[in-house]
């Protein structure tokens, strides 16, 4: 069943993702006293990165030193390029957390031996991450799995390249595979533009290959109004608006 988190958009969305994320890492702390997760790219997550960082500054108990921080796709630029994610995240979240996190563990997108690198990754991941961030592109592809990707219902390697539709095309990703194995994903959305795409997304038939967002439809939605403006109201109605500290 899809799990619907509905904020205004703005400081109220960041303040909603965080709020989200951190209660995730810390149920998996009182689980497992470890906790994995795994950063989504783009733009979306970047303010809801920034004030998880301004959580962490305002509490003594926060869980990033005991999470241990993956990616969920990777450009094969350097990292110190404008289009890595990994540059992105540090700047956002990683280098403003009061306390380290346990370890941080970039895709290792510029091997040697490019074609080792899914399995160098895969050696690093644990068979179910904890939590698993994903944004949604306009043609509704999450991560670097694009509509028509040759990784849905390809062997279940957990990391593999892909390509994308556009420059840097060149992707390492996590696949299908990990993606359902993951114990909790959040799919952050926010934008008017995205409203259509996720509402086929949330209510439409289209299966994971055609829709790569299908793949995580009965995960938890975190949405501002513009981007759940077009679901319909009964769905909207189930929706939680707002999160208190844990």
């Amino acid at each position: 069943m899809t799990r619907l988190l509905v904020a205004p958009e703005g400081s109220a969305f960041a303040d909603l993702g965080a709020r989200a994320i951190e209660r995730e890492l810390r149920d998996a702390l009182a689980l497992r006293g470890a906790a994995s997760l795994a950063l989504a790219g783009g733009a979306t997550p970047l303010p809801v990165y920034r004030r998880l960082a301004e959580l962490a500054a305002d509490t003594d108990e926060a869980p990033w030193s005991r999470t241990t921080i993956f990616f969920g796709d990777e450009r094969a630029v350097p990292f110190q390029s404008p289009d890595s994610n990994f540059r992105a995240a540090s700047q956002a979240l990683l280098e403003r957390l009061p306390t380290p996190p346990a370890a941080v563990r970039p895709m290792p997108v510029l091997l040697a031996a490019p074609l080792d690198a899914p399995a160098v990754y895969a050696r690093l991941l644990p068979s179910r991450l904890d939590v698993l961030l994903a944004g949604l592109g306009d043609d509704g592809h999450i991560l670097s799995l694009f509509p028509g990707s040759p990784l849905f219902g390809s062997a279940p390697s957990p990391v593999a390249w892909a390509e994308g539709p556009v420059a840097p095309q060149r992707r390492l990703t996590l696949t299908p595979a990990a993606v359902t194995a993951a114990r909790v994903v959040l799919v952050l959305v926010s934008g008017a533009r995205k409203a259509d795409v996720v509402a086929r997304a949330l209510t439409g038939a289209a299966d994971a290959s055609a829709l790569p967002a299908a793949l995580v439809r009965e995960r938890t939605w975190i949405l501002d109004e513009p981007a759940a403006s077009r679901l319909p109201p009964a769905l909207l109605a189930t929706a939680t608006r707002s999160l208190e500290a844990p």
